[in-house]
Formats: C-alpha cells, sequence, structure tokens
C-alpha cells in the first residue's frame, strides 16, 4: 500500500531523532528513540514524547512542551529569612551604606548569611546564590577571595566602625559592661596575646568589651582588645570612643577598680557595679545579729523575700542584699563538703590501716648477722688470725637475726 506523500513543508520538519505521523489529515511530529531487544533480538522504536502539531506556518509546541519551557526562567530561592532580617534591619543597613558606601550592603549581607546558616565565609556565595537576598540587594560579589580584602579594609577602619555604631546607638539609658575572650592560635594576628580569664586559661587570646542596651537587649557598642588587656583597664577608653553622655553603666565584678570608679564619674555617668563579698567596703557588722530591723526594707525576687540594707562609706553608696533561701544553700552545701572531705579521710585511714596489715603477713627472709664482728672491728687487737678465729666461734655459738619485707 503506498503512502500518501507528505507535502514539502511537513517534510521540512524531518530529521534525526524524529518521526512525523499523520492521523485524520492532521500531521504531529513525535520525537523517538531505539533500543534492543534482548527477547526478540532485534532493535525496537520507542516513541519518547509528542512535540507538537505541524503546519504550513511551522510547528506548534504541545501543551506540554509550553509548560516545561515556561519553567526554564523559574528558580527556588529561601525567601522568609531574608525579608524578615531586611526589613526588621533596615535602619543598620541604611547606617552600614552611610559609613560604608562601598562595603556597606556586602556587610549586611554577610551578617544576614551568618545568623542564618553559620556558614563559614568560603561557603557565603553558595548560600547567597540561593537567597532571596540577592534579589533585594543584587550584584553583590562575596567569594572567598573578595571577602579577605574587604574584611582586612573595613578592620582597619576604626573611625568609620565607630561613627556607624555610634549612628545606632539612639538614646540608650542603661547600657550592660561585658567582656569575653576568644583563644587564637593564629600568627597573623597582632592582638591574640598571652592572657587570663575566668577559666584560668593563659594560651593567646583575645578580648572583646560589650556595650549593650537594657532596654532595647541588643549589643550597641564593642571594642577589640589585646589579650593581655583586662575590662577595668579598657573601660575608660571605651566610654570616650562610644561618645555615651547621661546613661547608667551596669557591669559585673571584674569591671570594679578605684580607677574604673573614678572614670566613670569624671564622665558624669552613674554606675551599679557589684563588690565582691571580701571588698573592703562591704560593712556586715549591723547586720550580723540577725535582726531584721537593721535592715532597710526588702523585695520580693522570684517568689524570693530578698533584704537589703543602704550604706554610705568613702561617699559611696553601697547596698547590701541578703537572700536566706541561698544563703542556707550555702550552708548546707558548705557543711556537705566538710562532710564529704571527713568520710573521705576515714576511708583513707581505714584503707592505709589494711595495708599496714597485710604488710605484717606478707613473706619474710630471715638473714644471719655478726653482732659480734661488729664489735670486734671497734676494739681489734694486733693479731688478726687470733679475731679471725674468734669471730668464728661467735658465729656459731651465738648467732643473731635480722627481719626484712620480700617486696
Amino acid at each position: 500500500m503506498n503512502k500518501t506523500p507528505y507535502p514539502d513543508w511537513v517534510l521540512s520538519h524531518k530529521g534525526k531523532g524524529v518521526e512525523i505521523r499523520h492521523f485524520k489529515g492532521r500531521y504531529y511530529l513525535y520525537k523517538i528513540s531505539s533500543f534492543w531487544d534482548k527477547e526478540k533480538q532485534k532493535t525496537r522504536k520507542k516513541t519518547e514524547c509528542l512535540l507538537g502539531r505541524i503546519l504550513p506556518e511551522g510547528l506548534v509546541d504541545s501543551k506540554r512542551r509550553v509548560s516545561l519551557s515556561s519553567l526554564d526562567n523559574i528558580s527556588v530561592l529561601e525567601y522568609g529569612m531574608s525579608t524578615y532580617l531586611y526589613e526588621q534591619n533596615a535602619d543598620i543597613l541604611s547606617s552600614l551604606i552611610k559609613h560604608f558606601p562601598s562595603n556597606g550592603s556586602c556587610l549586611f549581607t554577610l551578617a544576614l548569611l551568618r545568623l542564618g546558616y553559620e556558614s563559614p565565609l568560603k561557603n557565603m556565595q553558595f548560600y547567597y546564590e540561593h537567597a532571596y537576598i540577592k534579589k533585594l540587594l543584587p550584584d553583590i560579589r562575596i567569594g572567598k577571595n573578595q571577602l579577605s580584602d574587604l574584611l582586612k579594609a573595613v578592620g582597619n577602619d576604626r573611625a568609620s566602625i565607630s561613627n556607624c555604631l555610634q549612628s545606632l546607638m539612639g538614646e540608650a539609658s542603661c547600657l550592660l559592661v561585658d567582656q569575653t575572650h576568644v583563644l587564637s592560635l593564629s600568627e597573623q594576628m597582632g592582638c591574640n596575646r598571652l592572657g587570663y580569664n575566668s577559666q584560668h586559661d593563659f594560651a593567646p587570646q583575645v578580648n572583646l568589651l560589650f556595650l549593650f542596651s537594657a532596654e532595647q537587649k541588643t549589643p550597641l557598642y564593642y571594642r577589640m582588645l589585646a589579650g593581655d588587656i583586662r575590662e577595668t583597664t579598657a573601660l575608660k577608653m571605651t566610654l570616650y570612643e562610644s561618645g555615651l553622655q547621661d546613661a547608667i553603666i551596669i557591669g559585673d565584678k571584674g569591671f570594679y577598680s578605684q580607677s574604673n570608679r573614678e572614670n566613670l564619674q569624671q564622665a558624669g555617668l552613674d554606675y551599679i557595679l557589684p563588690l565582691r563579698r571580701n571588698h573592703t567596703l562591704c560593712d556586715y557588722s549591723s547586720i550580723e545579729q540577725g535582726d531584721k530591723k537593721q535592715f532597710s526594707g526588702y523585695f520580693l525576687f522570684e517568689d524570693r523575700v530578698i533584704w537589703y540594707k543602704k550604706q554610705v562609706k568613702d561617699g559611696q553608696n553601697i547596698l547590701l542584699f541578703l537572700d536566706e533561701r541561698l544563703k542556707n544553700q550555702e550552708e548546707k552545701d558548705y557543711l556537705s563538703r566538710i562532710e564529704t572531705s571527713e568520710n573521705y579521710a576515714e576511708i583513707q585511714n581505714e584503707e592505709l590501716n589494711e595495708g599496714r596489715a597485710k604488710d605484717d603477713n606478707s613473706d619474710i627472709t630471715i638473714r644471719h648477722t655478726d653482732q659480734e664482728q661488729a664489735d670486734s672491728k671497734l676494739d681489734q687487737p694486733a693479731n688478726g688470725d687470733t679475731n679471725q678465729a674468734k669471730d668464728k666461734q661467735t658465729k656459731e655459738t651465738n648467732p643473731t637475726y635480722s627481719i626484712e619485707k620480700v617486696l
């Protein structure tokens, strides 16, 4: 049976890997392939999919191809975190762009990706390409080679860093001061020096001094210090550099010193610094009697009654606090340790006595000693032969013994 010849406008679509089919006066183009049939031992044709309908005007893609082609320009990006942080921190972004015109957007993107993915610098470019932040802040180059130069340039520009942080401080009225340390054995840093911290670690380290806003609950200012500089020394310069005015400084026990107190007073700043319990400014004589009338008052804290005593010494207002629940707990802990240490000493004594008893029952050896020979050496006569004969007789008639442990 002769097949009806296809028109030229149909045959123009003929090629490798495709096949023209004719149904009810219409022409269709299919994608085909071939495979080897092991059972029939011959090559067979396989129809992959319909490419479209052939018209004199050209090939009209099938609905499936149209749907797939529309997906070519679709990309999947992380959206929620990027959008939220971008919108909630617009003030930080604007301040960064103002003080770092060339690198502000990049610094903001680095902070966002670091917060969201805890990513090392070498992976920043990957996360940037898969996050919606690249649509909000496009054309940012944060490859590992560019980041090294960026961080070096920004880190050396302390003036811009300080101005940027000051612009974000706003009207903070209550600031918390704290310092932490970061251990580093890097040989490329000049500020990681041998220091001391609360963990009794003397390894090379870097100290970071932070100022936090008690109202906003956010960090406002920081300084990076060499590992051998303690917080009591660095506080004065930090307060001067930050430009703080009319604020209350709250620190921990490590910040109190005579010089820090004077610096805060000269700066006109109010402060609250805790004292160690054995500090000379603490006078417990009026409250050691246990009479609650000696206290100035009390308040409730976490369902506990806290008694307080106001004192003035050396022109300083001092408040002593008594937490009876904490006091009883510490007393119990102290006595428990004493009891534990006494029990430990008794156990050690028992083990020592048992060891001595075992030693007394150990194997022994008996050695003959010559006491007479030792005595004779103190008063030896001129005739040596006579003494030798006497010594021999003494060994045979009057031996003594010494007992030694066999270990």
